[in-house]
């Protein structure tokens, strides 16, 4: 899926393609590697990296470590090399 923007007369669409729901498939996959890092965090007592990621797949991995106890997650780095840092509460 791609994200597309369209600017013209101060008015921005932003629309999604979603092929073979893809979107779907790649929010639960990130879920699951988003649980992974948080026990990860917790066993080994330190934080751990995400890949660069685009800026709504960091989105999905902020949300679900936001739910889980004894973990947060931060974002860093710089466009497009941004990544998501998940570290003990």
């Amino acid at each position: 899926a791609q994200n597309y923007r369209y600017n013209r007369d101060s008015r921005t669409c932003y629309s999604t393609i979603n092929v073979n729901d893809y979107v779907e498939h790649r929010a639960e996959v990130l879920q699951t590697y988003a649980q992974k890092l948080a026990t990860r965090v917790l066993e080994e007592g330190r934080s751990q990296q995400t890949d660069p990621m685009s800026n709504s797949e960091r989105k999905i991995i902020h949300r679900i470590i936001s739910r889980m106890d004894g973990v947060t997650s931060y974002s860093e780095g710089d466009e497009p090399n941004r990544y998501v840092v998940v570290d003990a509460e």
